[in-house]
């Protein structure tokens, strides 16, 4: 995902080096999660909804990108990545984000 950056625009890139140089959202929502149950419902809520899109950007990519590459090449992604590992790993890891 690191390599992903030197695509992107630089506020965009600014903005998501900000968030990694920031406090954790997910270890704040864990940490008051007794006291405040809402907050980590609406933080779970937030999880759910981004494996929604990555679900949806899986199935985008397979039909749009997979089916129409030539047979006898293998589709790469954005910096040259296998596609559906690469998604799908991403989309593991936010599944991993929920809270108990």
């Amino acid at each position: 995902m690191a390599d992903m950056r030197n695509y992107m625009i630089p506020g965009h890139r600014r903005f998501i080096e900000a968030l990694e140089a920031g406090l954790s959202i997910r270890q704040f929502v864990q940490d008051h999660q007794e006291s405040h149950p809402a907050l980590a419902d609406l933080y779970n809520d937030c999880i759910r909804g981004m494996d929604k899109f990555r679900k949806k950007h899986i199935e985008i990519t397979v039909r749009y990108i997979l089916h129409q590459a030539p047979k006898d090449e293998e589709a790469k992604g954005t910096g040259g990545t296998s596609l559906v590992p690469f998604l799908s790993t991403a989309r593991k890891e936010t599944q991993e984000q929920l809270l108990g």
